[in-house]
């Protein structure tokens, strides 16, 4: 059988969440998640002695990813589960549901607009645009050669793995190896090192230098080269291979042309900032 989420929780409003719970356990086959299980990866413990009807959005859709896990689903389909809630909300589910599908090993269809739910989720990504495939492949590949549409809402870049070497509680930063160059991000906290993370670099956070700079605030500066230059009217597209990383960025053609760019040139790319998100 499949497991279903939608945009709607779609929970039986006259039972509770654990009577929701229990209903799809009862009738599952046999095998599948624990009710143990998914309550800890769902964090549901303490929803369960709630009505739905005093649940928040996050939380009826907690409610419904752990009721579609408890059918003993051999795939998920989820339809946009997260579109009705605000950034923040979605922010704070997300780690659940990737915990969950990672922990339960279970595969899902994950239907969104959001490029940046993809980024977090994903391990292969379909593209369709007006009815037409026009990307498939995995995430990391797909993203970077992805080119946004006017009004399609998601910004040019890419995907990247790197490993947690070091974090600084004084700073609240923490150091990556990426490919053997460091990076440095905030928000990791006091997690261990040897933690593999997921990293969303937008082609527009990162700047261009032909020669290493000094006396710059921005920490994260990577010896890279350009392997492709793609010219696009007042802007000018730059795909990096640092260390067999694959990097983009996105500069103004004047910039481009007065750094006279070529294919081949060893260049640093210099990152602003990233969105992180951890694949444990």
């Amino acid at each position: 059988p499949a497991g279903t989420v939608f945009q709607s929780p779609r929970l039986f409003p006259h039972l509770g969440v654990q009577g929701n719970l229990d209903y799809a356990r009862q009738r599952a086959p046999e095998g599948g998640p624990a009710r143990a299980d998914v309550i800890d990866a769902l964090d549901l413990g303490p929803l369960l002695g709630r009505h739905v009807s005093s649940l928040s959005g996050g939380e009826a859709q907690r409610v419904a990813l752990g009721r579609a896990l408890l059918t003993a689903p051999r795939l998920l389909l989820l339809d946009e589960p997260f579109a009705a809630l605000d950034a923040d909300r979605k922010v704070a589910i997300l780690p659940f549901l990737k915990s969950a599908l990672s922990r339960f090993a279970i595969p899902a269809l994950y239907v969104s607009h959001s490029i940046d739910e993809m980024a977090r989720l994903a391990d292969r990504i379909m593209v369709l645009r007006a009815g037409q495939v026009t990307a498939l492949g995995p995430a990391a590949a797909v993203m970077e050669g992805l080119d946004p549409a006017p009004g399609e809402g998601f910004e040019a870049g890419v995907v990247v793995q790197a490993r947690l070497v070091e974090t600084s509680q004084t700073y609240g930063l923490a150091r990556l190896d990426l490919a053997g160059q460091t990076l440095t991000v905030p928000g990791l906290g006091s997690t261990a090192p040897g933690l593999v993370v997921r990293l969303r670099i937008r082609a527009r956070d990162v700047a261009i230098a032909t020669r290493r700079p000094e006396g710059t605030s921005i920490r994260n500066v990577i010896e890279a080269q350009l392997i492709e230059r793609r010219d696009a009217g007042a802007f000018c597209d730059l795909w990096l291979d640092a260390n067999g990383v694959h990097l983009r960025a996105r500069i103004t053609r004047e910039s481009a042309d007065i750094l006279a760019l070529e294919k081949g040139q060893d260049v640093y790319a210099l990152i602003k900032t990233v969105s992180l998100e951890s694949l444990a």
